[in-house]
């Protein structure tokens, strides 16, 4: 396993004229069942909550997640990947998406 991507190397890099290499690979999936875990600190972190955190992600892959109706407002999202995400009714209102990927 390599070494964590960068900003400057998280988007697919040419290694040659014809041959790309996706460093997505690397990132750390996200998986459904550890989702409202994350969701539950930032929305306490929100409401100024002891305890709460706020949603610092750098880098993750959130492939395939349903955060439909989810506050996410205020999150760093850095360099996420949403591939195939439910984001229905998804409050990112002031959210850092910077470098996030939103593709189907």
């Amino acid at each position: 396993m390599g070494a964590a991507p960068t900003p400057e190397t998280a988007s697919t890099q040419a290694v040659s004229d014809t041959e790309t290499h996706d460093l997505s690979q690397d990132w750390t999936k996200l998986r459904q069942a550890e989702a409202p875990h994350a969701i539950r600190r930032h929305d306490g972190y929100l409401r100024r909550i002891s305890g709460g955190q706020r949603a610092l992600s750098m880098f993750h892959d959130f492939s395939e997640l349903n955060l439909a109706k989810v506050g996410l407002r205020e999150a760093e999202l850095i360099g996420v990947k949403f591939r195939n995400i439910v984001l229905d009714g998804a409050e990112l209102r002031d959210a850092n998406l910077g470098g996030t990927v939103l593709a189907k």
